[in-house]
């Protein structure tokens, strides 16, 4: 994640790294900052993992070196730029964490407001054939994603990229 600021992303990532802790899974939460409202509601159980980056793309290279040191067996990342860098720095790893992830909001609608987000989808299509497993929040964010990116339904809120 970016950071814990107020979002709905944030959110149910704190909820759900809290809820693994509590099951005795070994969960870090890794941020690019550690900011946010979201902070003071995660779980003593969780590691707060700070990649120390002022943006999302400057933090590749420390979330490389985290994924060479700790060898996560999964990564949960959230946010179609955070998915991206998440892929990038895996393969530049060259680790065999699985990583999922996760589409939260319609990226038709993001796509139109702003330059940078116009080659998202372009982005997205080249690299989420990589990732292990696709998953949208709704079956709308899934419908949407598969004619944005070209992705294919698998059933649900599960999508692969087509070829």
């Amino acid at each position: 994640m970016p950071s814990l600021a107020g979002g709905g992303a944030e959110r149910v990532m704190v909820t759900l790294a809290n809820g693994m802790a509590l099951r005795n899974v070994k969960v870090d939460l890794v941020v690019v900052k550690a900011e946010g409202v979201y902070l003071e509601d995660i779980s003593p159980q969780v590691r707060l993992v700070e990649l120390g980056a002022s943006r999302v793309l400057f933090s590749l290279p420390a979330l490389v070196r985290y994924l060479r040191r700790e060898r996560p067996y999964a990564l949960l990342s959230a946010l179609n730029h955070a998915n991206i860098i998440a892929l990038w720095a895996r393969k530049l790893a060259r680790s065999g964490t699985r990583l999922v992830v996760s589409e939260r909001n319609t990226l038709s609608r993001d796509v139109s407001s702003g330059r940078f987000k116009r080659g998202l989808p372009w982005l997205m299509r080249l690299n989420y054939p990589s990732a292990d497993a696709i998953i949208a929040v709704s079956s709308g964010v899934a419908d949407d994603l598969a004619q944005t990116v070209r992705a294919c339904r698998a059933s649900g809120s599960m999508l692969s990229i087509c070829h």
